[in-house]
């Protein structure tokens, strides 16, 4: 009877130690919020060209760090040379054609104004009416010669263009990721040729629904990279969605047909990097576990 009343004691203080640890884990993590639906995201930009052409020469391999700036392939801009200096010699030849047209205006417009001084002795009605048809097809070349030139200003604006598009340049800081171009390839407009991973990284956690109550801006954030457990990793929450993720999904619940089960919506929320990890590789879609400290971003304005 003894022994049984002893093992009955050892179990109540087991239980009765699990309830107070229980209690004092849940005091101590009461004011944290955290979920495994996380991952790295970031800016990614799919490189492509604008003209068409052969790869004359390529500058770029898979996972290359590249500055802003950097050329990273050249299409072979001979044809776009040959095009540019064409409308070049068309521009000038149309503006000559203006200078001269110019001139049989201003001759034309002198006969004419040399006819209205001279008095109806000295000349007919019917020279003057001519003299003043003379100036008016002059003028009227010279609209229509003049049209000539900026429709030729026009086409060299683009040649020039298109000659600097063969040029195909980085435009911000990254990585050169699914690379699919070699040199020799000729490619066409609008072509994927590869993509460019932007330096600046953050985290889009999917929180329940439930969860965002107390989940503010600026509120403080430890990161755990499933990659790198070891890493103490620190952020702070930027934005919260304004909408949940089914609802900006290509084919979003139609909640109006009959059948409707009410389920815990997640809301994207986005986790900026208080500083830029070190010595790690973080890439987009690395799966990551955040700790939101909910209430420290009204601790830090106090």
């Amino acid at each position: 009877m003894e022994k049984h009343k002893n093992k009955l004691k050892l179990i109540i203080a087991f239980i009765s130690a699990c309830i107070v640890i229980t209690a004092i884990y849940l005091f101590i993590h009461r004011n944290e919020q955290s979920t495994d639906d996380a991952a790295i995201d970031g800016r990614n930009v799919v490189i492509s060209s604008k003209v068409s052409g052969y790869v004359k020469t390529l500058n770029i391999s898979d996972n290359q760090q590249v500055k802003a700036g950097d050329i990273l392939l050249e299409i072979d801009p001979a044809d776009y040379i040959i095009r540019r200096d064409k409308s070049k010699a068309a521009l000038a030849a149309a503006q000559a054609q203006v200078v001269s047209a110019d001139a049989a205006f201003k001759k034309d417009q002198s006969d004419l104004n040399r006819m209205k001084r001279l008095s109806t002795q000295a000349r007919s009605q019917e020279q003057l009416e001519q003299a003043s048809s003379e100036a008016q097809k002059s003028q009227a070349v010279i609209e229509q010669l003049q049209a000539h030139v900026m429709e030729a200003q026009a086409d060299l604006a683009q040649s020039e263009k298109d000659l600097a598009d063969t040029k195909i340049i980085a435009p911000m800081d990254g990585y050169i990721t699914k690379r699919g171009v070699e040199r020799g390839n000729y490619i066409q407009p609008g072509q994927q040729l590869a993509s460019l991973v932007g330096t600046e990284l953050w985290v889009v956690a999917n929180f329940k629904e439930t969860q965002l109550k107390r989940i503010k801006r600026g509120d403080a954030v430890d990161i755990e990279v499933d990659a790198f457990p070891d890493k103490k990793i620190t952020g702070t929450v930027d934005s919260i969605q304004s909408g949940t993720g089914a609802y900006f999904s290509a084919f979003p619940p139609e909640n109006a047909t009959g059948n409707y089960v009410k389920i815990i919506q997640r809301v994207p929320v986005k986790i900026v990097f208080d500083s830029p990890p070190e010595n790690i590789h973080l890439g987009l879609g690395m799966s990551v576990t955040p700790v939101v400290h909910t209430g420290s971003a009204e601790n830090k304005r106090e």
